[in-house]
């Protein structure tokens, strides 16, 4: 299981939520037992995932849309493969939505311009 969280959640280290990071550095840190891991990445931004899957400092190569190649945690490469279908599921079904309020518009545009229902005629 893996997901983002704030750094400003309780119980979280310290040095993980105050230490800065450029581009591309990571600080990682894991339970005694090593079943959870905190991992805090920076690219743009500062992604601070939780997991009970992921090695806390395990990198993957993932090439961007510009062609570049660059070093990714494997929890922030799987949370993103995991949120694009969530993503897509959530897409087509406010596309479902859209194409019900379409057709309801065409049926009540179909009532008005009858002439034999309408009381503009």
């Amino acid at each position: 299981m893996v997901g983002t969280l704030r750094l400003n959640r309780k119980h979280l280290p310290k040095d993980l939520v105050t230490q800065k990071l450029k581009k591309g550095e990571i600080i990682a840190t894991e339970t005694t037992d090593e079943k959870i891991g905190v991992t805090k990445w920076k690219d743009k931004r500062v992604v601070t995932t939780l997991s009970t899957v992921h090695s806390a400092k395990k990198m993957t190569a993932v090439k961007t849309k510009r062609g570049q190649v660059i070093f990714k945690p494997d929890s922030v490469v799987d949370y993103n493969t995991g949120k694009s279908s969530i993503d897509e599921t959530n897409h087509l079904q406010s596309a479902e939505k859209l194409l019900g309020a379409a057709e309801e518009l065409l049926e009540a545009a179909k009532k008005l311009l009858d002439p034999a229902t309408s009381i503009f005629w």
